[in-house]
């Protein structure tokens, strides 16, 4: 359970947190009094002075940044499962829903969210990041504009509403074909928003389930098989080991962000678990990838860490000169996909993906081949 260490902090407004767990009241106000309550809270590291800083929690070691588009917007990666859907839990009890998105069957639905000052929120159920897009001129244009966003109907005679989400239960429904609209489209041909786009009752049952019953919910990217250690389990505690080496891992950040350079930070993290050792027990990895500042990601790494019984040491790093992700770790095998960009490729999108096999012996990262 999340102990909740509380004070409170008072500028303009009256602000509340607990300890350096982030709650509703941070997200339902200016950009500008989020950076200056991060930055006075003594909680994050922080490469301020800067326009567009990020912070990185010093506990836990969350991240959160800020980026402008076509406004301010701020991101928000969380670390643990229980603050993120506490989390999750306030915005559902204090802010206004908008509407479920998705315009692919493989996209992650996205909740829509808005607060009583104008700022949106959106998040998904497979990763752990919350993000605020804050009120701007040119967003406002965008609002206005509302009508040309994108929609989607069932073509049966008998289907009557439009809908936000690709993935809807209601449109799933549809036995004839689906069309790709828009609001003002769809609203000619006298459809009506889909109810099931427009309504988070699973959302908030599915938070409550989860949060009452102190349950794990499946977040795609931390990535628990408990199938595949069972046998172990009783023995060791598989949270105790993470934690401890997520904890390793954030002690020793900042001396890794210090010999990338001056204002380097960590865009993304990832745990895994499993077996690289070969030897029965789960072992974890923790991979990430960092950036020198701005938009652009300069290298992906990741530190191995030996499970050895009720603690964890760090045996080994892999640096490579290419992008990777971790995709399975088995029987002390660690298979990566390699990511190049073909070309016509735009940067954040590399098409040609490749297999690597790599092992661990005697605190070295060897090769074994390429599929």
């Amino acid at each position: 359970m999340i102990k909740y260490f509380a004070f409170i902090f008072a500028f303009t407004f009256t602000f509340v947190i607990y300890g350096q767990k982030i709650t509703y009241n941070y997200l339902n106000v200016s950009s500008e009094n989020l950076k200056y309550s991060l930055r006075n809270s003594g909680d994050f590291f922080s490469n301020e002075p800067h326009d567009l800083p990020y912070f990185q929690g010093k506990y836990d070691s969350k991240y959160i940044k800020f980026y402008k588009s076509t406004g301010m917007v701020v991101t928000m990666d969380f670390k643990t499962q229980s603050e993120y859907l506490q989390l999750i839990s306030q915005i559902q009890k204090n802010a206004h829903f908008r509407f479920k998105y998705c315009t692919d069957y493989k996209d992650n639905v996205v909740y829509n969210y808005q607060t009583s000052v104008g700022n949106k929120i959106r998040f998904n159920f497979n990763e752990m990041r919350i993000s605020v897009e804050y009120p701007s001129s040119t967003n406002k244009f965008l609002d206005s504009n509302s009508e040309y966003t994108t929609a989607f109907v069932c073509l049966s005679k008998d289907a009557y509403a439009y809908h936000t989400n690709l993935r809807c239960e209601g449109l799933g429904n549809c036995e004839a074909k689906i069309a790709k609209t828009n609001f003002k489209e769809a609203k000619n041909y006298n459809y009506r928003i889909c109810e099931i786009c427009t309504s988070d009752r699973n959302s908030k049952r599915l938070i409550s389930e989860t949060i009452t019953d102190d349950k794990e919910y499946p977040i795609r990217d931390y990535e628990y098989d408990y199938d595949s250690y069972e046998d172990n389990y009783n023995q060791v505690d598989i949270n105790v080991i993470v934690n401890k080496a997520e904890q390793m891992f954030a002690n020793y950040l900042p001396k890794i962000l210090e010999s990338k350079g001056e204002g380097s930070f960590v865009d993304l993290q990832r745990t895994h678990i499993g077996d690289f050792t070969n030897d029965g027990v789960d072992d974890v990895i923790i991979w990430f990838n960092y950036s020198l500042g701005g938009m652009h990601i300069d290298g992906y790494e990741c530190a191995f860490y030996e499970n050895i019984g009720n603690d964890v040491k760090v045996v080994a790093g892999f640096q490579p000169d290419f992008r990777f992700v971790i995709k399975e770790i088995k029987n002390g095998i660690v298979y990566l996909e390699k990511r190049q960009l073909a070309e016509g490729d735009a940067l954040c999108c590399p098409s040609i993906l490749t297999t690597v096999r790599i092992g661990y012996k005697n605190n070295k990262i060897y090769t074994l081949d390429y599929d």
